[in-house]
């Protein structure tokens, strides 16, 4: 088990987020007025994938759909629909090929409406972690416009605190799904997760790699609320650190200071 994660306050995330999360419908209706109907064009196009995938290798699959996207090009009213589609694709590779194509299309698109990542975040609730983690870095990408799936966010930050998954124990801290998924909510400049940003900062042998676009992301007054433990975990390196947990905690706390100049 990673060292310092069974001490990181998960209790305070749980409490911050009682009651203030937004109600998302399950489900979007893709046929409302006004937009158009492309249900004969997305079976087609459904079915002319479901042939390629046939007779293609499945490490093919993320570019047959990359290509496919891209040549439908800024036809969203087609691109979304197809892409709704694949997410809940009871075919494990064609759904985790268009996680992997989420955020490429949402950055580079405007969608209709939040649905997309409604069903980009729904697959935090499947017990594949790899589709887990896919999933978490596509949000990550996505952190400006993700709040609208903070509900979905924090239950999978909740399954690992109350036991219902186990915590992983070979990659690094960043690169678990409980270091990715704080990492989400951080981006997104959500202020009630502070007490756990501040518990990860303080606990862990290194700070997180994206500290700096975290107190960004949080803005002047609630990021100065790390301010302490930053400081903190500095002076204990000592004056003739040489660390990566040096450079982080300097770069945060210079991330304060402009701050407080520049907001």
């Amino acid at each position: 088990m990673l060292a310092g994660i069974d001490d990181v306050d998960w209790q305070s995330l749980g409490h911050a987020y009682t009651g203030s999360a937004t109600d998302v419908p399950a489900k979007a209706d893709l046929g409302k007025a006004g937009r158009p109907r492309t249900d004969t064009m997305v079976s087609y196009l459904r079915e002319l994938e479901a042939t390629h995938y046939t007779n293609a290798d499945t490490d093919e699959t993320p570019g047959i759909l990359r290509r496919l996207h891209r040549r439908l090009g800024d036809r969203t009213d087609i691109r979304f629909p197809l892409l709704m589609d694949q997410l809940g694709s009871p075919d494990w590779g064609q759904r985790m090929a268009a996680i992997n194509m989420c955020g490429e299309v949402l950055t580079g698109l405007r969608s209709p409406d939040d649905e997309p990542v409604v069903a980009l975040a729904r697959q935090l609730r499947e017990p594949e972690l790899r589709l887990n983690k896919a999933a978490l870095d596509e949000l990550r990408h996505l952190a400006p416009i993700a709040h609208v799936v903070a509900d979905d966010v924090v239950t999978f930050v909740e399954e690992f605190s109350a036991g219902t998954r186990s915590h992983e124990t070979g990659p690094g801290w960043d690169d678990t799904a409980v270091g990715k998924v704080i990492d989400v909510l951080a981006l997104q400049g959500d202020e009630r997760i502070v007490n756990t940003l501040a518990s990860v900062v303080g606990r862990l042998p290194d700070p997180p790699r994206n500290l700096e676009r975290w107190l960004t992301a949080l803005g002047r007054y609630t990021a100065a609320e790390l301010g302490p433990v930053l400081h903190e975990r500095l002076v204990a390196l000592g004056p003739d650190d040489r660390s990566t947990a040096g450079d982080r905690l300097v770069g945060g706390l210079g991330v304060l200071v402009v701050l407080r100049y520049v907001e």
